[in-house]
């Protein structure tokens, strides 16, 4: 008979390596000597015994998560190359995830097209960030922005959660920040519209009593599956960064931008405009307002993002559809025409081509009730 596969499972087979050998394994490598011994994963969530998170304390909430079974898609075994895909780490029909970052794991320098956000929750962990080692301590919270090279090491007897997220439901969430002209408008700026520069954000949270419990209910509702729980974690991880500004903006801590890089602080400028008149803006008159020539600007789109002014101007006009379809009751045909497409059928193609459905069929499936 087959047992379902827990995290704690995983733990203990990495603690008994490293007792009998020495060293350390990658996640999956310890997950197959658990299949080995008659052990089975889940391919969708199935969660312990429900509890309040609120009426949990710190130990209580340690035990839960070692219950947690162990999640993984179906293609989760399939990653190639350098760089692993957010539908290898988040489980189908999540937009959020969290699992708990166990000891004597390595798998070495690696990238994601998501973001990650580590919380030391009990303990300390190193983190290799683009050549540059730091030890996490207890209390602190770091986002890795996609395509950053990193990795993530445990010491022993510690307690890390980290949360993946992909990078539309960050852009959903955060849209506040883009009206921002400062270093974390420039993070975020960085991190949602595909660019590669590597970067990460560090806040000092002094051990935060109300973070902690924000940390909690996102790893249980991230782990749920009813009808409210994709609601709550977007509310709880929007709170979350909200409590972190409100009390850590004075001491965060920013890597990998140049305030001296005048043409990329106009580029950061140059983003925020177009998410403000996505509907009407071209490429020569975005070019004038900013006082370049039009093959300069071209330039510095294929410069700073890795891709040209028409693909990320269409990635904003969708990524404002989406909103439009969700909470608003305008036809395919008035909404196209809102975020810049005189064509109906052209915006659909384009939708399509993005999110494999029409605009109607993801209303359909995505809207909350009224």
């Amino acid at each position: 008979m087959r047992q379902d596969m827990t995290i704690r499972d995983v733990k203990n087979t990495l603690a008994e390596h490293h007792k009998k050998y020495g060293g350390t394994l990658r996640f999956m490598e310890a997950v197959s000597l658990l299949e080995k011994s008659g052990y089975q994963f889940e391919n969708a969530p199935r969660l312990p015994a429900r509890k309040d998170p609120r009426h949990m304390n710190d130990r209580q909430f340690e035990e839960y998560m070692l219950n947690m079974p162990i999640i993984f898609p179906d293609n989760a075994r399939l990653h190639q190359g350098d760089v692993i895909s957010e539908s290898t780490v988040i489980p189908y029909g999540k937009d959020i995830y969290a699992y708990q970052h166990l000891p004597y794991v390595d798998d070495g320098i690696h990238k994601q097209n998501c973001l990650e956000l580590n919380y030391v929750y009990r303990g300390h962990c190193r983190q290799i960030i683009t050549n540059e080692e730091r030890t996490m301590n207890e209390g602190e919270f770091c986002v890795i922005s996609p395509f950053t090279p990193h990795s993530v090491i445990v010491d022993s007897d510690s307690f890390i959660i980290s949360i993946m997220v992909r990078k539309s439901t960050f852009d959903a969430i955060f849209g506040y920040f883009m009206v921002k002209d400062d270093l974390l408008a420039a993070f975020f700026k960085n991190t949602l519209y595909e660019t590669v520069q590597s970067n990460y954000l560090l806040f000092h949270t002094d051990n935060n009593e109300d973070i902690r419990m924000l940390i909690r209910n996102i790893a249980i509702e991230s782990n749920n599956s009813d009808n409210y729980s994709s609601i709550l974690r977007n509310s709880y991880l929007q709170v979350l960064f909200c409590t972190l500004l409100r009390h850590y903006s004075e001491t965060i801590q920013y890597y990998g931008y140049d305030k001296k890089k005048t043409a990329e602080n106009d580029f950061t400028l140059i983003l925020e405009y177009m998410n403000q008149h996505y509907d009407t803006v071209t490429l020569d008159y975005l070019a004038g307002f900013f006082h370049y020539s039009t093959a300069y600007l071209s330039k510095l789109f294929r410069k700073n993002m890795k891709s040209n002014y028409c693909t990320i101007l269409q990635n904003i006009r969708l990524r404002h559809a989406e909103e439009y379809l969700l909470d608003s009751d305008l036809t395919i045909q008035e909404l196209s025409q809102k975020v810049g497409y005189d064509s109906v059928d052209y915006f659909t193609k384009r939708f399509k081509s993005r999110y494999n459905c029409t605009p109607s069929y993801y209303r359909k499936k995505h809207r909350a009730p009224k």
